[in-house]
């Protein structure tokens, strides 16, 4: 019976001691998939990592982190305030009710842009090129982001109305557009950039356009479907013909991968269809 005891404790310890391993393990996990900018993922992953202890509260800082850079808001500003409230004396505290104020006054300005989401950019471009005729023949290069990258073209097509519309080929020399996932883009202006658009025009008429987006994420993991969602959209957006940006991110031709939404807003949209005239 004592040796059965003492079995019995030595699988107890073994027990706990992997639970620990586990837990270590999984806050590097979570950390990770924030460092990759997985930031749903890694919310997911601090989230379940608060359920199994709530007083976690480095968990529960980059939880809120996650939230953010996910575009939740709300629940992002919930969480820094509880922080906030609970350790008000502590650096991580502090830190949290500055983060609250940030967040805060993203969402007041969201609630602005949103409101005011109104009229086009198209004096904000560089310049305006326009496709002769539709619809547009488009290839994507055929792997697991496919679906991601096809989504993304009838989201152009469906909310203009189809003032632009797509034809996907399966032939890429037939193609007009081409969208290739590459490790490194063929050419950058910025180091950050997770996708590139090259478009040949000829006068204001577009000949044809090549697009890259980057595959994976900096520590060479593959990029879920999700982060690249809106980089295909923003750079469809330069490959219809908006050549340069717009000054608001409320728009998804805003010139970064931090816009308030990952849609088309109804400037994009009043934006193509004032250049297509529908």
């Amino acid at each position: 019976m004592r040796k059965i005891f003492v079995i019995c404790l030595f699988i107890i310890f073994i027990s706990l001691k992997a639970v620990s391993v586990y837990a270590v393990e999984s806050y590097h996990t979570c950390k990770n998939l924030f460092s990759d900018k997985k930031y749903r993922q890694s919310s997911n992953c601090f989230y379940t990592r608060l359920n199994s202890n709530p007083q976690d509260v480095q968990s529960r800082f980059w939880y809120a982190a996650s939230l953010y850079f996910d575009r939740q808001y709300q629940k992002s500003y919930e969480q820094y305030i509880y922080i906030a409230n609970k350790y008000p004396n502590t650096s991580i505290g502090r830190y949290s009710k500055a983060e609250a104020q940030k967040v805060e006054s993203r969402i007041k300005n969201i609630t602005n842009a949103k409101l005011n989401d109104t009229g086009d950019y198209i004096l904000e471009l560089d310049k305006v090129t326009k496709w002769k005729s539709m619809p547009v023949k488009v290839w994507i290069q055929p792997c697991m982001y496919t679906p991601t990258a096809r989504k993304a073209f009838y989201e152009w097509q469906s909310k203009t109305n189809g003032a632009v519309r797509f034809s996907m080929v399966q032939n890429k020399n037939a193609a007009q557009i081409k969208v290739y996932f590459v490790d490194k883009l063929s050419t950058t202006t910025g180091a950050d950039n997770l996708g590139i658009t090259v478009l040949r025009y000829h006068g204001n008429r577009n000949i044809n356009a090549r697009i890259e987006i980057l595959k994976k994420t900096k520590s060479n993991q593959p990029a879920s479907s999700r982060q690249l969602y809106a980089v295909v959209l923003h750079e469809a957006g330069h490959a219809i013909g908006l050549n340069g940006h717009s000054k608001r991110n409320n728009d998804i031709m805003f010139p970064n991968d931090f816009t308030n939404d990952v849609h088309l807003s109804q400037r994009d949209i009043n934006t193509v269809r004032a250049i297509y005239k529908k």
